[in-house]
């Protein structure tokens, strides 16, 4: 019988205290997440090009690179991250500074409660798979979007003309009169003669990505240009 694998759950825990550092490694290696750990900033921001992160954990008052600044960077260069402070400090405009700039998950206070860490660890790794099936589906209707624009594209491009319910079949309406007209002007016509090898570039490039839909759309609004870019 199949068994379905939980998706691995990697944490980074980046503190310059090495007691601090083993003593979360080991509460949450304990827990099942597989945990990586660094002394700096500028380590940690290269372990996330080495690893799959989904949840750092820093402390703020460390060498070269505090913990906020850290975060910020991770925000920007990886936002799917869960960003999560510790640290002992007890100024309130640290807590401030973390959520804004760093727009922190969650803020811990040292010491922490062992029993607490583990319950915040499960609810924002519920907020990692909630997020992570956010972006599937989201992947997933873009997809489905685009085959069935792409599907309209070919049967465009296959040039039917079969009459359909209601009277014979129409080109695309993608421009107005007023402005398909304009398309046909001499002046036009003249500056697509000088333009001709970008905007033939152009339009390639988008005939490459949906099959058809360019000539078909240019035949609808503007044969003239339609035939300046097939001339190239």
């Amino acid at each position: 019988m199949a068994v379905d694998l939980l998706p691995a759950r990697t944490i980074l825990v980046v503190d310059d205290e090495l007691p601090v550092r083993l003593a979360l490694t080991r509460v949450l290696g304990e827990a099942g997440y597989s945990v990586l750990g660094t002394d700096s900033g500028r380590e940690a921001l290269e372990l996330f090009e080495k690893h799959p992160i989904d949840l750092v954990i820093s402390d703020h008052h460390m060498p070269e690179m505090s913990g906020i600044d850290l975060l910020k960077l991770v925000r920007v260069r990886h936002p799917h991250v869960v960003r999560i402070i510790v640290t002992g400090d007890k100024d309130p405009e640290l807590t401030l500074r973390s959520i804004n700039e760093g727009e922190v998950y969650r803020f811990i206070r040292k010491p922490w409660d062992n029993t607490d860490l583990r319950t915040m660890m499960h609810f924002a790794f519920e907020t990692v798979r909630l997020e992570r099936e956010k972006r599937k589906l989201l992947a997933q209707v873009r997809d489905e979007r685009l085959e069935r624009i792409a599907g309209r594209s070919r049967r465009a491009g296959a040039g039917s003309d079969a009459p359909r319910r209601g009277g014979a079949a129409r080109p695309l309406n993608v421009a107005c009169p007023r402005r398909a007209a304009a398309l046909r002007t001499p002046a036009l016509l003249a500056d697509l003669h000088r333009g001709r090898p970008r905007l033939a570039r152009m339009f390639n490039e988008i005939k490459a990505w949906v099959p058809g839909l360019t000539f078909y759309v240019l035949g609808a609004i503007a044969p003239a240009l339609m035939i300046v870019l097939m001339t190239h």
